[in-house]
């Protein structure tokens, strides 16, 4: 393989953080390493990216934690299944999905519509609905001044609905008054 396509600094960061999750490609892997010999063939100097990812596969390695070193570069094949998006990424896409539905969109349409934006399997939309629909309540409040621009009576609805199994969460966070 002689590959001689650079690859960006952003690249190389993906490919070790996605090593270091387990969830490496071994093609884009083995690109990286390519990539690491043409510039020593070259004589030329290595990114400080490139060398943290090897420092850190090499010691991954050393100290156990890595099977082989094929694990610990991440050429070994990533587990098998769906990868799941980082948090922040799923976080937003559920803060998404609730926007749409206080907009008056059905749980259904939304999913469709945030799966399309997010390009991602409707069923990985709606499990980050799951893991993070009170923090998507959270950051859309948080986007709005509750003084100048409170919920409607059909957002509080639709909030009352959607959080229907989690009223206690609404109460205790002050979007419906506690029952006296």
């Amino acid at each position: 393989m002689t590959d001689k396509r650079e690859i960006s600094r952003a690249e190389i960061y993906q490919i070790a953080w996605r090593v270091r999750d387990d969830e490496a490609d071994p093609e884009e892997v083995r690109r990286l390493l390519e990539y690491i010999c043409n510039r020593i063939d070259q004589e030329e100097r290595l990114p400080p990216e490139v060398l943290r990812y090897v420092r850190d596969s090499l010691r991954e390695f050393l100290d156990g934690s890595a099977k082989s070193v094929d694990g610990a570069l991440g050429l070994k094949k990533r587990k098998r299944g769906r990868r799941k998006a980082d948090e922040t990424e799923r976080r937003s896409m559920a803060t998404e999905v609730l926007r749409l539905r206080l907009a008056g969109s059905s749980h259904r349409n939304a999913l469709g519509v945030v799966a399309t934006r997010f390009f991602k399997e409707e069923s990985t939309i709606s499990d980050a609905c799951v893991d993070w629909k009170q923090d998507a309540l959270i950051a859309l409040r948080l986007e709005r001044d509750p003084d100048v621009f409170p919920w409607s009576e059909e957002e509080m609805q639709r909030l009352e609905e959607i959080f229907r199994k989690e009223q206690r969460f609404l109460k205790e966070h002050g979007y419906i008054a506690p029952e006296k």
